[in-house]
């Protein structure tokens, strides 16, 4: 496995584990209950996110490498043309030339000298909205479903649901998960899309997803 996956992995699994434990925490204090770690939930969130991780990094490469957010593309730059005989017209009061002055250069009337123009073709990058727009909604449909189904079916199977029980649970949970997800995910995505770089933005999408991780746990939870 590329070392990068491995890192983004071990990042998103310790992410994982806080966000269990402080969601822990909130429960214990919503109930008044003494708090201890309850190991199972925070052990099933952390090997979750380590098999979820990899093809997510991979899903992000892909949308990244097919539709890139940024493209380079030729500036040119036009400078006004000047008299092949500079002329300097800073003088001492004896008419003699005064050095170390800056030079004014007189200018060529550009109606006279049309072919004189000099450019300058420089790359600029520039983020493609086009691009963007098709990795969001890619990210928020079809990826946004994917991971939900993955994740109930998940939950549901650890918890010793046979395959009807996962199917139910993956049929009534999906709408409602995903639905509290568009209320959270898009300003993030978007974010990630133009600002971060594609190697961090499964990083980036974990610290900010230590609070839809503890929305999660107690998801799960009840």
């Amino acid at each position: 496995m590329p070392p990068a996956i491995v890192n983004a992995t071990v990042q998103s699994a310790v992410l994982s584990a806080t966000s269990n434990i402080l969601a822990q925490v909130l429960e214990s204090y919503r109930t008044s209950k003494p708090y201890s770690i309850d190991t199972k939930p925070l052990s099933t969130f952390v090997i979750f996110t380590a098999l979820n991780t990899p093809p997510n990094f991979l899903w992000q490469g892909f949308l990244e490498s097919s539709f890139p957010g940024y493209t380079l593309q030729s500036k040119v730059t036009k400078h006004r043309p000047y008299s092949e005989k500079a002329i300097d017209v800073a003088h001492e009061a004896d008419g003699e030339y005064k050095e170390g002055q800056l030079d004014k250069r007189k200018q060529v009337n550009p109606g006279e000298a049309k072919d004189r123009w000099t450019e300058d073709v420089s790359m600029e990058r520039r983020l493609d909205k086009k691009n963007t727009a098709i990795k969001f909604g890619l990210d928020q449909t079809f990826g946004a479903l994917v991971n939900t189904v993955i994740f109930l079916s998940y939950m549901a199977a650890v918890n010793g649901a046979d395959m009807q029980g996962v199917k139910q649970a993956v049929l009534e949970r999906t709408w409602p998960l995903m639905s509290a997800g568009y209320k959270f995910w898009p300003l993030i995505s978007l974010l990630s899309f133009t600002v971060v770089p594609v190697q961090q933005r499964l990083l980036f999408g974990g610290m900010v997803g230590v609070v839809w991780g503890i929305f999660l746990s107690l998801f799960a939870k009840h």
